[in-house]
């Protein structure tokens, strides 16, 4: 009994031991535990801290990519390769998904300096230098344009949107490629475009070819929508009388006509087709003599026309492809409110911010104007001075 009593202790004995050992092994177990999640969670929390400081990095580096574009201009020596490269916005306009970059204003700007730059004006007295002080100058002014052109191809994309005109890459290519099969040989162009601006046929495509389209059927947009005004009503009425006596085309433009044709009993004289607003010169150059147009819508205002005479031209520019003739023309002209006008009330309208320090947007003339006064009174003054130099 004593044996078989002393045998069961020494059995609670070692039960009790065991149930120690293996409470300290849990809780050994567990603190190992706890100690592996606590650096699984530094380790976290470690590359947590590494992104954020590289996130800020890039902000800082964008910052000061911000800070060096406003700060210097696009086109200066130092900054010119970084934000050539590096597309940062220098505007934006509506809202941040109609942006201009810097890549894009660099890349016309250089654009514009070929070109001036790879003509031989010498010939007709002329000169283009960009090199000198005033010639810095000049091209500082020719950025602002471009920078203004940029802006107002946006702008008019914009608007032609709104109205449900799309044009895309494809449209504008078919419209190339269609002028090429006209001439028969692409090579000309590719020339050409190299040659004077540097660019391929897809950037001329992107850069021009696109805008100009956009603006070409927003027109016939506002052509369509111009019927109201009073101007129009007016052209009207003339377009009336002329129909019931065309002889009377001279005292009918002294009644109705606007402007400098006004005061010349309509006679605006002889002209190529070249110098005049294409819708004008598409019709005339379709007319007979004696014939009278009519009511034509152009950017300008709403035109009749008369083609008094027609002739070859006198001289005729070696490797012209334009029309071999010249028209004299009577007109009848009333301005209304030009598609010009239009597009300049909705640039005024338009909400601009501008992310450089050179430049401003001025809402109340609805254009890109220079922050520093001097350089106004400069562009001013060049610009009254321009005979002679192309480039303005």
């Amino acid at each position: 009994m004593l044996l078989n009593r002393q045998t069961i202790l020494n059995k609670e004995k070692k039960s009790k031991k065991e149930k120690t050992g293996n409470k300290e092994g849990k809780k050994k177990e567990k603190e190992e535990k706890e100690e592996k999640e606590e650096r699984t969670e530094k380790k976290k929390l470690s590359l947590k801290t590494k992104l954020l400081i590289a996130a800020g990095l890039v902000i800082l580096l964008i910052a000061a990519g911000f800070v060096g574009l406003y700060m210097y201009s696009p086109i200066g020596k130092l900054t010119r390769p970084i934000f050539k490269n590096v597309p940062f916005p220098v505007a934006i306009i509506g809202n941040v998904n109609v942006i201009i970059t810097s890549s894009e204003l660099i890349s016309n700007v250089e654009a514009v300096r070929k070109f001036y730059e790879s003509q031989d004006y010498s010939k007709l007295g002329l000169r283009v230098d960009f090199s000198t002080d005033e010639g810095k100058k000049r091209l500082k002014i020719k950025e602002k344009d471009v920078f203004d052109k940029l802006i107002e191809d946006k702008i008019v994309e914009k608007l032609a949107k709104e109205r449900g005109i799309v044009v895309t890459t494809a449209d504008a290519q078919k419209s190339i490629e269609e002028k090429i099969a006209q001439s028969g040989d692409r090579r000309p162009l590719e020339s050409d475009l190299d040659l004077l601006y540097g660019w391929s046929i897809n950037e001329f495509r992107d850069k021009i070819v696109v805008y100009q389209m956009y603006i070409d059927k927003l027109f016939k947009w506002y052509a369509e929508n111009t019927k109201q005004q009073k101007g129009y009503k007016k052209i009207v009425k003339a377009n009336e009388e002329l129909k019931e006596d065309g002889s009377n085309f001279v005292d009918i433009a002294r009644e109705f006509s606007e402007g400098e044709s006004a005061k010349n009993d309509g006679e605006i004289g002889w002209f190529p087709r070249e110098q005049l607003v294409k819708e004008v010169a598409d019709v005339a150059f379709e007319m007979r003599q004696n014939e009278i147009s009519d009511i034509i819508i152009s950017p300008l205002g709403f035109h009749i026309v008369q083609v008094q005479e027609i002739r070859d031209k006198e001289e005729q520019k070696e490797n012209d492809p334009g029309e071999m003739k010249e028209v004299k023309l009577r007109q009848i002209f009333v301005k209304g409110t030009s598609f010009l006008e239009w597009i300049g009330e909705e640039k005024k309208k338009a909400q601009v911010l501008v992310l450089m320090k050179d430049y401003r947007w001025d809402s109340g003339e609805g254009r890109v104007r220079f922050v520093d006064k001097s350089m106004e009174r400069i562009e001013k003054k060049l610009r009254i001075q321009a005979e002679g130099d192309p480039s303005l």
